[in-house]
């Protein structure tokens, strides 16, 4: 009598010879139907051979697929009906046949992500886990050679209503699905951006405290302990290579695995977290002027604990500085935070301090900047409050000078000369900032050389420069004038060579005698050559104003735009001569730095070797004249 095969064993077998045991899987395929009536009768029990069989079906689906054409459909409706009775174990072995049979394409992938996402509201974390890890993986997998916009439109929009779900769990999680696929360059759109931002106006805390995370890049706890873990894991992985290279002799094959595996290794080490401010999704915000100011009223309105409203204070200040917003009510709302008793109170300076801009009217900040003083820069103050104080007005004042009187300027200068290290550096640091900006508002013994030679003054309220042409545009015509010299040079020489072989080939024949040449011909010949070269190279002398600096206007007055390639030749010199003119600063002794204008004196010559070659020229010249 034969023995029964085992699951595991079939399941090999069937692989193998398909046809020969189809009798077998219709056995057990006949069998499954027969188990999942009678499972459903009582689902909460444990029926580890149910799940056994659906193990085995979803493997050998693939090679069946009339056959079990029904089979997936009748899992996905097992689970979204009765996933809250299932036992813990039966549906992550159903979750795992469902990811199986979407991994063979068996199933399309919004009919198995969209059950995904509603199975979010399950009271199961591990199987929350699962789910959200698959759907990151699945949906980045689909996008990687070519975006597939009709099935990224349909998630879209199933999460946006998925944010808005009863259970706060399923509406979490769908939002750090859309935050992980935004910080992997999956979805990276407007719309991705603006359903995180409605999450901000949720009734569940943690859903808005995780779209304010995500504008204001903080990152969770759990995930800077992976980072910690994976870097730490990588280096201790590179020490162990480099002993493994030391200790065992190395062919070539050998080494060939050791550079790979410590390629890789090298690789892990250096991933680092960009920490920085995630500008491009707040500049991605649709009608930020509207959405600043539904934020601001529910920062007023809030009742959430203070570290709340601070995050959602810190978002507007954002919003407002990036898009040069004015929301001039926010001002008076932050300054009854700035107490020296407050909590918190350094954060609700430095809000203040973000939300400054030049687009903010004066009279505005003015009585800020007038709270900020009485409050903290007295006499009665401590250092650290007078410290507070000076940095922020000074912050301010370098985002909008206009904010100060010079009375009161005059007063904050005299910190300069206080006992505290700390209260002397803020205080010469505001005297830079007016050095800078408005120089005139100084004392004249606090202006400095550069500011008295060269006064400076602020803008105007309102006022703002429009650029008129490209900075060293001049250099692409150079660039341009170079390259057809040398394309006639080497256009010379073709015909040269050719006429070189013929003349070989004469001399060959004919029997010549020497003959007498001189050279001055060829001298003055090619004295005329450099000269013309470096006339065309040279370029004139910069008036006043400069017509290569300026944009260039057709005859029809259409202004030719800069194409890609001349922008990139045009960064590229500028780099290389910003390069030569510090190495000459460098090499100089004596010269003060900052007041040298790089761009004032651009070399002459296009290539490293500078006015070198010219000089040189002139001392041959002056020794074979003596």
């Amino acid at each position: 009598m034969a023995r029964p095969l085992d699951l595991n064993e079939l399941r090999n077998r069937l692989k193998k010879d398909p046809t020969g045991y189809f009798d077998e899987f219709l056995l057990q395929y006949q069998h499954f139907q027969t188990q999942l009536q009678i499972f459903l009768l009582k689902p909460s029990e444990d029926y580890k051979p149910f799940s056994e069989l659906v193990e085995f079906l979803s493997h050998v689906s693939e090679i069946y697929k009339n056959e079990m054409k029904d089979f997936p459909q009748q899992i996905a409706d097992l689970l979204e009906k009765n996933c809250d009775i299932l036992t813990s174990a039966l549906r992550k072995s159903l979750v795992k046949a469902l990811i199986l049979l979407r991994n063979k394409n068996l199933m399309t992938p919004f009919s198995v992500l969209s059950l995904f996402f509603r199975l979010f509201r399950s009271h199961d974390k591990g199987l929350r886990e699962l789910l959200y890890s698959h759907i990151v993986s699945d949906i980045t997998k689909i996008n990687k050679k070519s975006r597939n916009e009709n099935l990224n439109r349909a998630l879209q929009n199933f999460m946006y209503t998925m944010l808005s779900d009863p259970s706060e769990t399923a509406a979490k999680k769908s939002l750090d699905v859309m935050i992980a696929l935004f910080r992997k360059q999956i979805w990276n759109d407007i719309k991705t951006v603006n359903v995180i931002s409605s999450g901000c106006f949720s009734r569940h805390t943690k859903i808005m405290v995780a779209s304010l995370k995500f504008f204001l890049t903080i990152a969770e706890d759990d995930e800077e302990e992976k980072l910690a873990a994976d870097a730490a894991e990588a280096k201790e992985t590179v020490m162990k290579l480099k002993l493994k290279m030391n200790v065992r002799k190395m062919n070539h094959n050998r080494k060939r695995k050791w550079e790979g595996e410590m390629e890789e290794a090298k690789k892990a080490k250096e991933i680092k977290r960009n920490l920085a401010p995630n500008w491009p999704a707040i500049e991605l915000i649709h009608d930020p002027q509207g959405y600043a100011e539904k934020i601001f009223g529910l920062t007023k309105r809030c009742a959430e604990r203070f570290e709340v409203r601070l995050m959602l204070m810190n978002f507007v200040s954002r919003l407002i500085f990036t898009h040069k917003l004015s929301l001039l009510n926010f001002y008076p709302f932050v300054q009854k935070y700035l107490l020296p008793s407050g909590n918190h109170v350094t954060y609700a300076m430095a809000v203040l301090a973000q939300s400054t801009h030049d687009m903010i009217p004066p009279d505005v900040l003015t009585p800020v900047i007038r709270h900020i003083v009485d409050k903290f820069i007295t006499d009665r103050s401590s250092v650290e409050s007078i410290l507070a104080g000076l940095n922020t007005i000074r912050e301010m004042s370098a985002r909008n000078p206009l904010i100060i009187n010079p009375e009161l300027l005059k007063d904050l200068t005299q910190y300069k000369t206080h006992r505290d290290k700390g209260i002397q550096s803020a205080a010469r640091g505001l005297i830079g900032v007016y050095r800078q900006h408005d120089s005139n508002m100084l004392a004249r013994r606090d202006r400095g050389r550069e500011a008295t030679e060269n006064p400076t003054k602020p803008k105007q309220f309102g006022e703002s420069e429009v650029a008129s042409g490209v900075a060293d545009i001049e250099l692409l015509e150079r660039i341009e004038i170079l390259e057809k010299l040398q394309a006639e040079k080497e256009n010379e020489k073709q015909p040269a060579k050719k006429k070189g072989k013929k003349a070989a080939e004469d001399d060959e024949d004919d029997e010549g005698e020497w003959e007498e040449v001189s050279d001055a011909d060829d001298d003055d010949d090619d004295d005329d050559e450099e000269e013309e070269e470096q006339e065309i190279v040279q370029p004139k002398k910069k008036s006043k104003k400069n017509p290569a600096s300026e944009l260039k206007v057709s005859e029809t007055g259409v202004v030719e735009v800069m194409s890609l390639a001349d922008a990139l030749k045009l960064q590229s010199m500028q780099e290389k001569f910003l390069n030569k003119q510090i190495d000459q600063l460098k090499s100089k002794k004596g010269v003060n730095h900052k007041a040298v204008n790089i761009y004032n004196n651009l070399p002459q010559e296009i290539d490293d070797d500078g006015d070198d070659d010219e000089d040189e020229d002139e001392d041959e010249d002056e020794d074979e004249e003596e």
